[in-house]
């Protein structure tokens, strides 16, 4: 007896030691840039985003944003809007179109429209139907999708599915994954950190309510095996606070970030924040103000898109073999890699910041952790953005090297030491 179970402790150590010297599948560091998404209003004309237009084009390319969601409405042919979507494709600009629940859309006014606009990358379905569609809302999304469907098809477009607000909808709704490309989700944290494990009833997946997980539970259930996209998630956020579950533009800037990285690590394939700019409906969700200034949470993003962005020809990112030991527990990690093999290691920890109830700061203490790499790579620097939303960058060149890990998103930069 005594010598199996030396045997099994042997086992496990040598099992241990194995997955910490493991190779891990890198994604491509500009995938994590493609993935973030804003959502816009271009529509309200009592707002910068009409008034504003070339202003607000200019704000969405200096943070490196590629894609937007606003609202697709049968315009005139002459409408200043269809100049404004072509200028956003002008400036490389996709656009998700929301299409609202009108039976008589067809086929043929979305293709008009893509040719007036220009920018249409995906088509959505209608926005949170379950709470506005009326009693027999899900029959009315159930006939509605099929022709959206076909839309798609025509257009060679990806269909998105309808956002749904309420966790027993998506049973009410039933299997519409024959008629979609991807799932579609709502993930508001209510001031808490993006990577929590929810806070209230567990399901029978054992995934809390609020959390990624838990959403994703949801949307298998009306979308089966689909990828996910996540066309809302964002903070209440103003300079300072006391009112609860918004938080102030600091602990926004950290949670902002989490959240970009939170949800690739969960695969999903884009994640589109709340919104570009404060407006009447929504004063206080902006990662601007109402006259385009950067709130921290742009200015970090703006930092981020601006040190992973590496467009170019397609490949395919390798492996990279490292440990990380010390005090690792809550701490989240994502590894990516440019075209030209550099590898990005990204570490934070996910732990609350700020208990948004009562709107008071949580001190998270750093955490010293050791990162080892194989022998044939050297971290060269170490970059941080801060709760302004700045980036800065120390110089390392060292296969190993302890560090304090923080919330704040910190990057290694890891290269080949040949």
């Amino acid at each position: 007896m005594e010598s199996r179970r030396l045997a099994l402790v042997t086992l496990m150590a040598v099992f241990a030691i194995r997955l910490s010297s493991a190779q891990e599948q890198a994604i491509k560091a500009d995938d994590l840039v493609d993935s973030i998404g804003v959502n816009t209003h271009f529509a309200y004309t009592n707002t910068y985003y009409y008034q504003q237009n070339n202003r607000t084009i200019s704000a969405l390319s200096a943070a490196g944003i590629r894609h937007i969601r606003d609202g697709y409405y049968p315009w005139p042919a002459a409408n200043q809007m269809y100049k404004i979507h072509q200028a956003l494709k002008a400036a490389g600009i996709g656009t998700d179109y929301v299409i609202s629940y009108d039976p008589l859309t067809t086929v043929s006014d979305l293709m008009l429209f893509q040719s007036l606009a220009g920018d249409m990358e995906s088509l959505e379905g209608p926005n949170e139907f379950d709470l506005n569609g009326g009693s027999n809302w899900d029959a009315s999304l159930r006939s509605f999708m099929p022709s959206l469907h076909e839309a798609g098809a025509v257009l060679h477009v990806p269909v998105l599915g309808p956002s749904l607000f309420q966790e027993t909808s998506f049973g009410k709704l039933g299997d519409i994954s024959p008629y979609i490309d991807h799932s579609n989700l709502h993930i508001y944290f209510g001031g808490r950190n993006p990577g929590t494990n929810g806070w209230g009833s567990v399901n029978a997946e054992g995934h809390s309510y609020g959390s990624i997980l838990w959403w994703l539970d949801n949307a298998n259930v009306s979308a089966p095996g689909a990828t996910s996209y996540v066309t809302e998630s964002g903070y209440n956020q103003t300079p300072t606070t006391t009112t609860p579950y918004t938080v102030p533009y600091d602990v926004a800037s950290i949670y902002t970030i989490q959240t970009v990285f939170e949800m690739m690590t969960h695969g999903i394939k884009r994640s589109y924040l709340y919104e570009l700019m404060d407006d009447p409906s929504s004063p206080q969700l902006g990662l601007m103000t109402k006259t385009l200034q950067p709130k921290y949470s742009y200015t970090a993003l703006q930092s981020l898109t601006g040190f992973l962005t590496d467009k170019g020809a397609s490949f395919a990112p390798g492996k990279l073999q490292y440990s990380l030991t010390g005090s690792t527990t809550n701490v989240h990690h994502l590894l990516m890699q440019k075209q030209d093999g550099t590898f990005y290691l990204a570490l934070w920890i996910n732990l609350p910041i700020y208990n948004p109830a009562n709107n008071k700061p949580i001190n998270v203490l750093p955490q010293k952790i050791t990162v080892t790499l194989d022998s044939a790579h050297e971290i060269q620097s170490i970059s941080s953005i801060n709760s302004s939303g700045a980036l800065s960058s120390v110089k390392v060149n060292s296969y190993s090297y302890d560090m304090q890990i923080t919330p704040c998103i910190a990057l290694l930069k890891i290269a080949s030491n040949y």
